[in-house]
């Protein structure tokens, strides 16, 4: 946050854009380029903070990377509670606006169960691509029963099966993130390789895993 406050010029605060132009072309040349967003963008209504494992970024960075050529926002992760359900419901404001000015999918944290079910699409050159987003926790957060708020987890096979076929039969491929697995290792645990077989019998064409 401090380099792109220094790399920012008059009258905006945050400029992340300089920090990617060794990969922009990467990302403007894609058909779709998709984004783990693992820090929460809270609307402006919360402390930007990047430490202690509680994540909040400035306004600015979501605008840089659709600008930057991102067309797909995944944003079930570990951090999705970092500032509570208000945090939560902040970010879904900040992305509700941004799909509204711009051609991108944000998926992975939801209003409510039916906006859960209600699977994202992109139509690219022909084709229909479904996009879906679980996680296997929450930093021990969870989100309350008195919550409306959804955020899938990855035991909950049951709803990613019945999502992921639903998927398969609308779309002409399915994507699917997932957020998982342990940090710092290189070895893959076998029930991550096992939901992974699952979830392609069940439809997935693409599996990102990210964490």
């Amino acid at each position: 946050y401090r380099n792109a406050q220094e790399l920012a010029g008059a009258g905006v605060e945050y400029d992340f854009k300089p920090m990617y132009e060794n990969v922009r072309d990467i990302i403007e040349s894609a058909d779709v380029s998709i984004i783990n967003q693992e820090t929460l963008i809270c609307n402006g209504e919360y402390e930007i903070s990047g430490a202690n494992f509680n994540f909040n970024s400035p306004v600015e960075l979501g605008q840089d990377m659709i600008d930057l050529g991102f067309d797909v926002f995944t944003i079930a992760n570990n951090h999705v509670l970092d500032k509570g359900t208000g945090g939560l419901s902040a970010t879904l404001d900040y992305w509700d606006k941004k799909t509204a000015e711009n051609d991108i999918v944000v998926c992975g944290a939801y209003r409510d169960e039916a906006d859960s079910n209600n699977i994202r699409t992109m139509e690219v050159d022909g084709v229909t691509i479904a996009f879906l987003a679980y996680t296997e926790h929450m930093n021990g957060y969870s989100i309350p029963s008195d919550s409306d708020l959804r955020v899938i987890l990855t035991d909950e096979e049951d709803v990613m099966e019945a999502q992921i076929r639903q998927a398969s039969e609308i779309a002409d491929i399915v994507i699917t993130s997932v957020h998982w697995g342990v940090e710092d290792v290189h070895t893959v645990a076998q029930e991550r390789r096992d939901l992974a077989q699952k979830m392609v019998e069940w439809g997935s064409d693409v599996i990102i895993g990210t964490h």
